[in-house]
């Protein structure tokens, strides 16, 4: 069937880890536990937040060796190592503004983040900075590019082998079907497939994946 199909696929896939585990610590369209224990019984293993409290807007991003999760302030977090099953608080004080709806991905050691709406409910004001978390000194940093996305919510992001790839969005009313490339190394933005034929339409909260073995991307 469809069903047994899709789940023997995405059991594959390391990111449906982070996916699950975000949706199991922030709260929002969990799954039910029943359905989770069905289908994913050989694989789940319940871990000890020693009182992470991440609330409504928090978020879960998968690195190398673990996981690092935000508080919607992004100033406080934890730091969890699946090699010592154990988690690591950290407070920084230069950390982007509270938001939500925003797009990030982790590579290797770091976590990039972009755009989003600021606050943590409504979407008055749209956000188009790019910043970057290094896990190894628990450190935030502001990037800037001459060129970069506009302002957004709700984009898709993604990382590649040239960088991290940005679908999508919205800002406002207005949606969008632009893609752009994050340069991890230089920290500059530059915008992919101005007018590649046939793309997708423009769209936001689309699921967004690259294979690992190129940049080839699926929406």
């Amino acid at each position: 069937s469809f069903s047994q199909l899709f789940f023997s696929a995405v059991r594959k896939m390391k990111t449906v880890l982070l996916v699950l585990l975000s949706c199991l610590f922030v709260g929002a369209f969990c799954m039910p536990d029943a359905c989770l224990g069905a289908n994913y019984a050989a694989n789940w293993k319940q871990l000890q937040t020693g009182g992470l409290n991440l609330g409504a807007n928090g978020f879960v991003v998968a690195v190398d060796g673990g996981f690092v999760a935000f508080e919607s302030s992004f100033g406080q977090g934890s730091v969890y190592s699946t090699d010592k099953n154990q988690w690591v608080q950290f407070s920084k004080s230069s950390a982007p503004s509270a938001r939500h709806a925003f797009a990030a991905v982790g590579m290797g050691k770091t976590v990039y983040l972009f755009g989003g709406c600021a606050g943590s409910s409504d979407c008055n004001v749209v956000l188009g900075d790019t910043w970057q978390f290094d896990v190894a000194s628990l450190s935030w940093k502001q990037l800037s590019s001459a060129h970069s996305p506009a302002a957004r919510s709700d984009a898709s992001f993604s990382s590649a082998i040239s960088g991290a790839l940005l679908f999508g969005g919205r800002n406002g009313k207005t949606v969008l079907g632009d893609v752009w490339m994050l340069n991890v190394n230089s920290g500059t933005w530059q915008q992919e497939c101005g007018a590649c034929s046939p793309q997708p339409s423009a769209r936001y909260g689309a699921a967004f994946a690259l294979s690992a073995g190129d940049d080839s991307a699926l929406s």
